[in-house]
């Protein structure tokens, strides 16, 4: 892979999500719906909004991540490669 000509994205300045809106995302995932409301902010408390453009990739295949992405606006497209 060639990780040179990817750039990584920045955070948000100006969030356009409210903290409860976060909150509200977060309670909307079955994955999440065992939190407690304290656990819930302090989750809420860690996102940050990024924009990606068109046709930039988030993650490669195979690579090991810190992160989940919740996707606000738009689409996103997961491919696997085949060898």
């Amino acid at each position: 892979m060639d990780y040179e000509n990817e750039t990584m994205p920045e955070f948000l300045e100006h969030p356009t999500i409210s903290f409860e809106g976060r909150e509200q995302l977060i309670k909307a995932f079955p994955c999440f719906e065992m939190l407690t409301s304290s656990q819930t902010r302090a989750l809420a408390s860690l996102m940050h909004e990024v924009k990606y453009l068109a046709c930039e990739r988030i993650v490669f295949e195979n690579d090991l991540v810190d992160s989940i992405y919740i996707i606000i606006h738009g689409e996103a497209e997961v491919t696997r490669e085949i060898k």
